[in-house]
C-alpha cells in the first residue's frame, strides 16, 4: 500500500512540474522582427510563453514580419514543428498579433 502511495505521489509530482513547463516557441529566420520587440509583447499577454534559440526544445514556430508600407503592420504566422500553419494574424500592432498569437497557441494546449 505504502508503495502505490508514493507511485501516485511521484505521478501527481511529475504531473505538476510538467503542466509549469513553459510553450517554447522558436522565431523563424525569416522574421524581421526582433527577439526583443516579440519578447516585450509576449511578456505582457503570454503567460508561460517563451521564445527559444533551440529548435529541438521548440514547440511551436514564428514568423513575425514588419510590414510598414502595408495596411497592417505586422504579420504574424504560427507553425506547429511539422512546418503546418496554424494560426496567421496581420495586425497594425504588433502586441496585438502577439496577443492573436497567443490565444492561439493557448487553444492548441487544450
Amino acid at each position: 500500500m505504502k508503495t502505490l502511495v508514493v507511485i501516485a505521489f511521484v505521478l501527481l509530482l511529475a504531473t505538476s512540474v510538467s503542466a509549469d513547463e513553459p510553450v517554447r516557441v522558436l522565431l523563424t529566420p525569416t522574421s524581421t522582427v526582433s527577439s526583443g520587440e516579440i519578447l516585450k509583447s509576449m511578456e505582457k499577454k503570454c503567460a508561460n510563453v517563451t521564445l527559444t534559440m533551440n529548435s529541438e526544445k521548440a514547440d511551436f514556430l514564428l514568423e513575425a514580419i514588419a510590414t510598414p508600407r502595408s495596411r497592417k503592420n505586422y504579420e504574424l504566422a504560427l507553425f506547429n514543428k511539422e512546418g503546418d500553419v496554424l494560426f496567421h494574424s496581420g495586425t497594425v500592432t504588433l502586441g496585438a498579433a502577439v496577443k492573436d498569437v497567443c490565444e492561439s497557441i493557448r487553444s492548441k494546449e487544450k
